[in-house]
C-alpha cells in the first residue's frame, strides 16, 4: 500500500504528466526526481548480496530483452539500482563459497519465508 504523503510529495515535484499519471496510479518510481539515488537500499552484507544475485543468475531468473544478460551486468545494474558497492564481486563471491557453510543467507531466507503470512 502507497502512503498518502509520498503520492502527494511527489505530485508536488517537477513531474511530468506521465509520471504524475504514474504516480495517481500507484507506481512510484523508485528513483526520485532530479536524482540518481535510489530510494531502496540493501541493508544485509556484501556477501549475502553477492550470494543471492550469483543463485538467481545462475538459475536464469533475470533476463534481458536486447541481449544475453552477462553476470557482470546483472551485479551492476543491481548495485547501481540499490545503492551498494561491492568492490571486486568476484572476490567477494570466491570468498563466500569458500566459507564452510557457504549458505547461512539462503538459510535465513528459508526460514523467514516460512514466517510470511502475507497469504489470504
Amino acid at each position: 500500500m502507497v502512503r498518502k504523503g509520498i503520492i502527494n510529495e511527489s505530485l508536488k515535484s517537477n513531474s511530468t504528466p506521465q509520471e504524475k499519471y504514474d504516480i495517481k496510479k500507484g507506481q512510484l518510481s523508485l528513483f526520485p526526481i532530479g536524482t540518481n539515488t535510489p530510494l531502496l537500499r540493501w541493508t544485509k552484507s556484501k556477501a549475502e548480496f553477492m550470494t543471492l544475485i550469483s543463485a538467481l543468475h545462475e538459475i536464469k531468473a533475470f533476463n534481458r530483452i536486447d541481449s544475453t544478460l552477462t553476470f557482470n551486468d546483472l551485479i551492476e545494474y543491481l548495485c547501481w539500482s540499490m545503492g551498494i558497492d561491492v568492490g571486486d564481486p568476484h572476490g567477494t563471491l570466491k570468498a563466500v563459497k569458500n566459507r564452510k557453510n557457504s549458505t547461512p543467507f539462503f538459510d535465513e531466507l528459508e526460514s523467514a519465508f516460512k514466517r510470511v503470512k502475507y497469504l489470504p
